[in-house]
């Protein structure tokens, strides 16, 4: 019974001086901190090219999802005479390509959607970026995350006229 109560007396000074030896005062594994994360050049650069994908996740998309995905692209040509679609008259595309648009239209709804999402990045891209050391680099991503903010605007005031 002696041996077993200096073993665990042994044990228990062990596991307070370790303890004592431990900062709790640590940064959690799973997040970095925002002063620690603009201040690196590539996680910045991570985050600008996140600007540039959008909606875009498993590399290569066929339904549109914004103004840039490949899907995009292809089916802003039913906005002018280039695009016709055969499936009939209750298509969403044949709506756009037909000049019977309603409101209602979920392509529509996912295009304004999607716009003002990544203006919404951009927006914090531009605020949190604004807290690293302005190097050249930084300076050089503060103006692609802008020129992509004006970008989508333009695409909304292309297509939507008014927007803010």
């Amino acid at each position: 019974m002696k041996h077993f109560k200096f073993q665990y007396i042994i044990a228990a000074s062990l596991f307070a001086s370790f303890m004592g030896a431990c900062s709790l005062e640590r940064t959690p594994l799973s997040n970095i901190a925002d002063n620690e994360f603009w201040n690196n050049p590539n996680r910045a650069s991570m985050a600008l090219t996140a600007l540039y994908r959008g909606e875009i996740t498993n590399g290569v998309e066929f339904s549109p999802s914004d103004f840039w995905s490949y899907g995009g692209f292809l089916y802003t040509e039913h906005i002018s005479d280039n695009g016709f679609d055969r499936r009939g008259e209750n298509a969403p595309y044949f709506q756009i390509s037909s000049g019977k648009l309603l409101n209602n239209n979920n392509m529509i709804r996912i295009y304004w959607r999607a716009a003002y999402h990544r203006i919404e990045n951009c927006n914090r891209f531009l605020r949190d970026i604004a807290s690293a050391n302005q190097t050249d680099e930084v300076k050089r991503m503060t103006a692609e995350a802008r020129f992509l903010r004006a970008t989508q605007y333009h695409y909304l005031a292309s297509y939507f006229k008014d927007v803010h």
